[in-house]
C-alpha cells in the first residue's frame, strides 16, 4: 500500500488537509490515511469525517496527550466527543 505524509509540514506551517482531500477525490480507489496536526480527538473526528479519508495518523498529538488513541477509539465507536480528560 503506498503511503505519503500528504498533510504534514514539519511544524512550520499548518498541515495541508486540502491536499489530502484532493488526493482522496482524485484516487477514490486508494485508502487515504491523513496526517498532520491531529492533536485532539476533536481534530481526529473532524478529519475522519472528510470524504475519502479512511484513517488518520497521530504523532505529536500522542506525545502531548498519550490517551488520544483511547479517545479516538471511543469516538469511532459512536461515543460522545465530550470534554477532554485523561482516562
Amino acid at each position: 500500500m503506498p503511503a505519503s505524509h500528504l498533510g504534514a509540514r514539519r511544524y512550520r506551517k499548518p498541515a495541508d488537509w486540502e491536499l489530502v482531500q484532493q488526493v482522496a477525490q482524485a484516487r477514490p480507489e486508494l485508502p487515504i490515511i491523513g496526517n498532520g496536526d491531529v492533536l485532539t480527538r476533536f481534530e481526529a473526528a473532524r478529519r475522519l469525517s472528510q470524504p475519502g479519508v479512511h484513517a488518520v495518523m497521530v504523532g505529536r498529538g500522542a506525545l502531548i496527550r498519550p490517551w488520544i488513541f483511547q479517545e479516538v477509539k471511543q469516538v469511532r465507536a459512536g461515543g460522545p466527543l465530550g470534554a477532554s480528560a485523561p482516562p
